[in-house]
């Protein structure tokens, strides 16, 4: 038990770092798939 709380610990950090860095990805890009506008000459 005692060697799985480190791993347990370990995990969280890790998850955490990943957490932090979709959050810094997303706020640099705001639309990481961005809505393609309809052109009117290509519509028609």
């Amino acid at each position: 038990m005692v060697t799985l709380l480190p791993l347990a610990a370990l995990a969280l950090l890790g998850t955490l770092a990943l957490a932090a860095m979709a959050m810094a990805i997303v706020r640099r890009r705001p639309r990481l798939v961005p809505i393609p506008h309809r052109h009117p000459s290509r519509g028609r």
